[in-house]
C-alpha cells in the first residue's frame, strides 16, 4: 500500500503551479496589451504564473464551494468574457451611435450576475475561509485605490494613459495576492 502522506507535496506544488499559471494568464492579458497582440504577454504571463506556483511551498487551502456555486461562477465569467469580447468586436465595426451604448453596456449584466456569484460563493464558506476571502478583497480594494491614484498623479506629469480596462485585471491580480498573503498567514 502506498503512503498518501509522501505524495501530499508533490499534489499541492502541482496545484500551486496549475493555480499560478491560470493566474499568469490574467497577467498574460494584460501584458499582452502592453507588448501589443503578438502573444508573448501571455506566454510570458503564463511562465511566471507557474514559476510562482511552483516557488510556493506550503499547501494551499481548498476553498470548499458547492457544486452548482462553482458551475455558476465559470457560466457567467464565460459570459461575461464572451459577451465582452464580441462587444468590443461589434465597437469596431461600423454601427450606428445608439447602438453602440446597447454593445458597450451589454457587457454589465453578465458582470453583475459574476459579482453576485462570487458573493453567494463566498457566503457558502466556513468562518475562516470567508476571512481569507474578506481580507483579500479588502487588500485588493486598498492596493487599487493607491495604484490607481498613484498613475492618475503621475499621468498629470506626462506618463501616458492607459486603458480603464486595466483597473479590474489590477483590482483582481491584487485580490489574488492578497488571497495568496492571507491563506500564508492563517496556514
Amino acid at each position: 500500500m502506498k503512503d498518501s502522506t509522501n505524495q501530499e507535496p508533490y499534489q499541492s506544488r502541482g496545484r500551486n503551479i496549475a493555480l499560478g499559471a491560470a493566474f499568469g494568464l490574467l497577467i498574460g492579458g494584460g501584458l499582452d496589451l502592453i507588448f501589443g497582440d503578438t502573444g508573448w504577454g501571455l506566454v510570458i504571463g503564463i511562465l511566471l504564473g507557474a514559476l510562482l506556483g511552483y516557488w510556493i511551498k506550503f499547501p494551499l487551502p481548498v476553498m470548499q464551494y458547492p457544486p452548482h456555486v462553482i458551475r455558476q461562477i465559470f457560466i457567467s465569467a464565460f459570459l461575461f468574457f464572451v459577451i465582452l469580447l464580441g462587444s468590443q468586436w461589434l465597437l469596431n465595426q461600423d454601427i450606428s451611435q445608439s447602438y453602440q451604448y446597447l454593445v458597450a453596456a451589454a457587457p454589465a449584466v453578465p458582470a453583475i450576475w459574476l459579482a453576485y456569484s462570487i458573493g453567494s460563493a463566498i457566503v457558502q464558506l466556513d468562518e475562516l475561509q470567508r476571512r481569507i476571502q474578506l481580507e483579500a478583497i479588502g487588500i485588493g480594494f486598498a492596493g487599487s485605490v493607491v495604484i490607481s491614484l498613484m498613475y492618475a498623479l503621475l499621468v498629470q506629469v506626462g506618463i501616458p494613459q492607459i486603458s480603464w480596462m486595466f483597473v479590474p485585471l489590477l483590482m483582481l491580480l491584487l485580490w489574488a495576492v492578497g488571497k495568496l498573503w492571507t491563506m500564508w498567514k492563517y496556514r
